[in-house]
């Protein structure tokens, strides 16, 4: 092949006849390392249309998985958002369960500043100090200091309470004469 290709170079500019470049050309290890090339180059096309092909099923179960991944990320965010709101819920009705019940304990006067104090207590605890201070109230509005004794708001002298000994004696020692 080598000396077809030097004659057709060697040969003058308007004589120069059409080399046929498949001829048998009388070097066999020549003809042997084209038909090498040859199958190398067939096996390298199969081999890259092999990898093409694994190339395009990758990419597209990349983008499957991508997809999938936007649609659980959104789904999370959703899910998170939800909890916040959750949260803030169960947070404010927390509040007003403990401002009822403060308020139904020691009245609204002392309210504010109550469940102030007891804002960083768990559940147990809150409701252990309220209950106490409800008792405590209740037995406090029970004794003596606590009762009406006299005349009724009316004004209604026949309405009074029967006086006691020692206002009887005291009465009778400093009547007016």
């Amino acid at each position: 092949m080598l000396k077809s290709i030097q004659k057709f170079f060697k040969q003058p500019e308007g004589e120069k006849e059409a080399v046929n470049m498949n001829q048998e050309t009388p070097q066999p290890e020549l003809s042997a390392q084209l038909a090498t090339a040859l199958d190398s180059v067939a096996r390298q096309a199969s081999d890259l249309q092999a990898l093409t092909e694994l190339v395009t099923e990758m990419s597209e179960k990349f983008n499957a998985a991508s997809t999938a991944l936007e649609t659980t990320q959104a789904a999370l965010q959703a899910a998170e958002d939800a909890k916040a709101t959750l949260v803030a819920q169960a947070a404010a009705a927390r509040l007003e369960a403990r401002s009822k019940a403060i308020v139904d304990a020691v009245g609204t006067d002392k309210a504010p500043a109550l469940l102030a104090a007891t804002d960083s207590l768990d559940d147990e605890q809150f409701n252990a100090i309220v209950n106490a201070m409800a008792q405590s109230f209740e037995k406090e509005a029970a004794t003596a200091l606590f009762k009406e004794v006299g005349v009724a708001a009316s004004g209604d002298a026949s309405q009074a309470a029967e006086e006691s000994q020692e206002m009887q004696l005291l009465k009778q020692k400093y009547q007016p004469k």
